[in-house]
């Protein structure tokens, strides 16, 4: 049996994955998925409340770990977008042999050693510097993120979204990636999204280039493809069960 782990992007929460989540579960039984879990990271979703300033990479990794351990789940496909996918090796390398696949929907993956706020635009670390992200968490200008994430189109679908992002803890954009040996002999696959406008399609195709070996699928979405894409994705997932 497979058990999915939804991990979601930056300023997003849980609630992100809510579709994707729904298709698989109704997937379930025919299909061999035994769990399906979209844990919120701490400062998001549910969490909005936490203390920013203290939020590690370290709180992230936990948060996923934690109710991996108390779910005793077994035979797991971690799946992660965006930032996520800059810290779900050490998700891998903690859970010791329970995660059987990766999958990085438009996974940020900065070279070793270096940090996912170096790999934004000059503007975006300026923003994080004059804002005093330390303590307000980093957000960049509502016009700016709707372009980034593909929701400048009008109506309340775009505002619903708009209303839940929330910003992010800087730690762990701040924090240099530790991949080791990752992916190793992790079966994983890259998604890239063709019209993203977030993580361009030439950055997807050279963090997937960091990748030997890795599965690479194309979908022609923007960033957000788990809110307009969502049966298309989670189909995408349920090959691998």
């Amino acid at each position: 049996m497979t058990s999915f782990v939804l991990v979601h992007d930056a300023w997003h929460g849980a609630w992100s994955w809510d579709e994707v989540k729904a298709h698989l579960e109704q997937a379930a039984e025919a299909e061999g998925v035994s769990c399906v879990l979209a844990p919120d990271l701490p400062g998001h979703g549910r969490r909005a409340a936490d203390e920013r300033r203290n939020i590690t990479v370290a709180d992230y990794v936990s948060a996923i770990t934690i109710r991996v351990r108390l779910g005793r789940l077994s035979g797991v496909v971690l799946v992660g977008q965006g930032l996520s996918a800059s810290f779900l090796p050490l998700v891998v390398w903690q859970l010791d042999g329970v995660v059987r696949r990766t999958v990085l929907v438009a996974g940020l993956l900065p070279p070793e050693g270096s940090t996912p706020l170096r790999e934004r635009p000059l503007m975006e670390q300026c923003i994080a510097r004059l804002f005093n992200a330390r303590e307000k968490g980093f957000w960049l200008p509502t016009p700016l993120m709707e372009k980034l994430l593909g929701l400048e189109r009008t109506g309340q679908a775009r505002r619903d979204i708009l209303s839940r992002l929330t910003p992010d803890p800087l730690a762990p954009w701040t924090t240099p990636v530790e991949y080791g040996q990752f992916p190793g002999r992790m079966p994983t696959t890259y998604v890239l999204l063709k019209e993203d406008r977030f993580i361009t399609r030439r950055a997807q195709a050279l963090y997937a280039d960091l990748l030997p070996n890795a599965d690479l699928h194309e979908m022609d979405t923007g960033h957000e493809c788990a809110l307009t894409h969502p049966k298309e994705l989670a189909d995408l997932l349920l090959r691998y069960v």
